[in-house]
């Protein structure tokens, strides 16, 4: 049963980036309130498959063939983590896409470390 409390521990990232500047600003936003991984777009759904993470947030310049690839690996998981993407024209903001689903403490956590990015 989800709860919706605060985390006991911090959430664990993982940021599936194209550049990794971008990857890494997001990163940094994480910092004092994740435990963040940092994955190549390409390297993305492996580290999918090795650790299980909380929120898994995806770069605003993935490919549509690399966030494709990502998708897939997540919906074959056991462990469905949040995702979240970020728009790339910034309009947007941050966006949630498993909105059908209650959203989980974790994902809260960093959607609040990424507002100020995102607005």
């Amino acid at each position: 049963m989800p709860s919706t409390t605060q985390p006991a521990t911090d959430p664990s990232v993982l940021v599936v980036f194209a550049s990794f500047g971008v990857g890494g600003a997001i990163a940094q936003r994480l910092l004092g309130s994740c435990v963040v991984s940092l994955a190549p777009a390409a390297a993305g759904p492996e580290q999918l498959r090795r650790t299980a993470h909380d929120v898994v947030v995806l770069c605003p310049y993935l490919t549509e063939e690399e966030r494709t690839a990502v998708l897939v690996e997540l919906a074959g998981l056991d462990h469905q983590p949040c995702v979240i993407e970020i728009a790339p024209d910034g309009g947007d903001g941050a966006l949630l896409l498993a909105d059908e689903h209650p959203v989980a403490p974790a994902a809260r956590t960093v959607l609040a470390a990424l507002t100020p990015l995102a607005a």
